[in-house]
């Protein structure tokens, strides 16, 4: 795996002659790829526990991810993100392990040193409820829950005239730790591969057609609330092109249970191409007859 990345990061350096990337460069949680499951019909007895073969462990599947819990996982230890899988608009959902609601605080409750005694003597007198509902209302910080992690956003991809494909796969190759998505639709094959490297600390994401100038796709970075938390609002993102090859969201984390969101963040995505043209439009990038 040190290696293939080690050669990707060079062909990322030399501007990837022969492929189409995608770097979405972050400020995303760093989403550790699934244990490995052994092949059905191994013999326990024939492993080498001490010296496991990694080379050939890949989850594959042959439909995209219906839920988050079902798209693959790839990260570096700081910037992750899940892969879908879908042809036609695909969702690459990304995480940046610093993103959090709210802010630095002091959740000290005043006065629960003062309420410590009757707490110990209600515990020794054996009247533990009200021993525990003291200590909630006098002891417990405020507030009593803790900040609330962000999802960084989500890189959407869309491939028009690719709803009905063939000969569809959807894997991650566990040694080499790249998610990979390949398909034919119009009598071309599409290959997707996505990997986060921690050389270059970036997302990439790698796109090739089986045949010259077959590529056109275009590309959005959206930005993110926590679905279950974001009532508490305050937060806020807006995304814009960055001419003439990028996309970037900016914005604020959420306030949450009253502590004021002080984070503030920006994420980009860069395209290069081999052939082809890149446009970049209000918020949307276009590449077109692409390799």
């Amino acid at each position: 795996m040190k290696n293939y990345q080690r050669r990707i990061s060079a062909q990322i350096r030399s501007g990837l002659r022969n492929r189409l990337t995608l770097l979405v460069v972050v400020v995303g949680v760093a989403m550790s790829a699934p244990a490995p499951a052994y092949a059905q019909g191994s013999n326990s007895a024939d492993l080498d526990i001490q010296n496991p073969d990694w080379s050939d462990l890949t989850l594959w599947y042959q439909q995209p991810a219906a839920q988050w819990n079902h798209a693959l996982p790839v990260g570096n230890g700081r910037l992750g993100a899940m892969v879908f899988g879908n042809t036609a608009a695909e969702r690459i959902q990304l995480n940046e392990e610093t993103f959090w609601a709210g802010g630095p605080y002091d959740p000290t409750n005043p006065g629960g040193a003062e309420a410590l005694p009757e707490i110990q003597r209600l515990l020794f007198a054996g009247d533990v409820n009200k021993a525990h509902d003291l200590f909630g209302r006098t002891m417990m910080g405020i507030p009593y829950e803790q900040m609330k992690y962000q999802s960084l956003g989500d890189l959407w991809l869309f491939f028009p005239g690719h709803e009905e494909v063939a000969d569809y796969r959807r894997e991650l190759n566990i040694d080499e730790a790249i998610s990979r998505v390949s398909y034919r639709a119009g009598g071309v094959g599409y290959t997707r591969e996505v990997f986060s490297t921690a050389v270059d600390q970036v997302i990439v994401v790698r796109i090739t057609a089986d045949q010259p100038g077959a590529l056109t796709f275009s590309a959005e970075l959206h930005g993110a609330r926590n679905q279950t938390h974001s009532k508490s609002g305050a937060g806020y993102f807006w995304g814009e092109g960055v001419p003439p090859d990028g996309l970037k969201i900016y914005g604020k984390s959420d306030d949450y249970l009253g502590i004021e969101g002080k984070l503030r963040y920006e994420a980009r995505v860069i395209a290069k191409s081999d052939g082809g043209e890149i446009e970049v439009d209000y918020k949307t990038l276009h590449v077109r007859g692409a390799t």
